[in-house]
């Protein structure tokens, strides 16, 4: 209840900003959990109009995109990082923003797997950061 309170106190674009953040996470994240990223990654950057060569944004709305992401992704259960930077770059390509989808790897101490993903925007990481990405072996990028 206090949620939806709180959400009624938003401006309209911002209301218009989570909802449309909600069903993006909530597609990515369906996505993720129905069919490998192998095979609907290629649907999904033929469905997200390439942004221009040069479009730049106002790192202001850049960052409120990526509050609106996170602040969804408590309501989308398993809303993983790769959900996250899915959907904070989906967005801000709607948008015209370009970024860069980074996935890392590591083996830890114990010998365990473990994967990250984040978004960087103009050399900057937006989302997904942490103090500990450079211990991550960044994987080549993904073909569009």
């Amino acid at each position: 209840m206090l949620r939806l309170l709180k959400f009624l106190q938003f401006s309209l674009a911002d209301k218009q900003l989570l909802l449309h953040s909600l069903l993006t996470v909530a597609w990515i994240r369906l996505a993720l959990s129905v069919l490998p990223f192998r095979i609907w990654q290629p649907l999904l950057a033929s469905l997200t109009p390439p942004p221009a060569a040069s479009a730049t944004a106002d790192p202001g709305f850049v960052q409120h995109v990526v509050w609106a992401v996170r602040s969804v992704s408590r309501l989308v259960p398993a809303a993983t990082c790769l959900t996250q930077a899915l959907a904070t770059r989906v967005l801000l390509r709607r948008y015209g923003v370009v970024t860069r989808l980074q996935i890392g790897v590591l083996k830890d101490a114990q010998g365990q797997f473990h994967a990250h993903a984040w978004v960087e925007y103009r050399g900057s990481v937006i989302i997904g950061g942490s103090d500990s990405l450079g211990q991550y072996s960044v994987l080549p990028p993904l073909k569009r």
